[in-house]
């Protein structure tokens, strides 16, 4: 999500903030996808807010041609959507570190703030040069990204874990009846890789 968010917004292709997503969008949140990896692992990031931070910068800058993102770059550079009812996210908006660093809390106490929901954070505390009318729109702009929240899929057999929701937004003509079957044991597949 990380080096869509800014590759297609240097270049200007998307018309709104959803769109960056690109094939999938998550519905569900991003901290309760984080909240899936292991306590350890949750833990460890927690513990290396600074170093998480670093990291995720590398990882956007390594793919980025000529350009540079800083903590402190707003989640989406100026003028990065063709829409012109898409409010400018330059003004006042989420930046990279506070995103990341919400992401970076203990177990149980992440939060995704590039949600319409938690976008509302940044506006309650609304600190100089952010006004709140303008966060209010880039918080509606924001649409649907992670817009379920915290909620599932329900796990296929009962003592497996629930799955992430995910949009395909260029899903063609769907051949089959079972797709959701596929894809939930799709989930289950990567899942057991992970555990090889």
């Amino acid at each position: 999500m990380t080096i869509p968010l800014q590759a297609y917004s240097l270049n200007r292709e998307a018309p709104y903030p959803k769109a960056i997503a690109g094939s999938l969008l998550a519905r569900t949140d991003f901290a309760t996808l984080l909240g899936m990896f292991s306590r350890e692992q949750q833990g460890a990031i927690a513990n290396n807010v600074d170093t998480w931070v670093t990291l995720l910068l590398q990882i956007i800058n390594a793919s980025l041609d000529g350009f540079k993102v800083l903590e402190d770059s707003r989640i989406f550079p100026r003028k990065a959507f063709s829409l012109t009812t898409v409010p400018d996210y330059e003004d006042g908006g989420l930046t990279l570190g506070e995103w990341f660093r919400a992401l970076a809390q203990a177990p149980g106490q992440q939060r995704d703030l590039l949600t319409t929901r938690n976008y509302a954070s940044i506006i309650s505390s609304a600190p100089a040069g952010r006004q709140k009318s303008v966060l209010d729109k880039q918080a509606e702009a924001l649409e649907s990204l992670g817009g379920f929240g915290a909620k599932m899929d329900p796990a296929l057999i009962t003592g497996q874990p629930q799955r992430p929701i995910f949009e395909f937004r260029t899903l063609a003509t769907v051949y089959t009846d079972y797709l959701d079957l596929a894809g939930k044991a799709f989930w289950d597949y990567i899942a057991y890789a992970h555990t090889l």
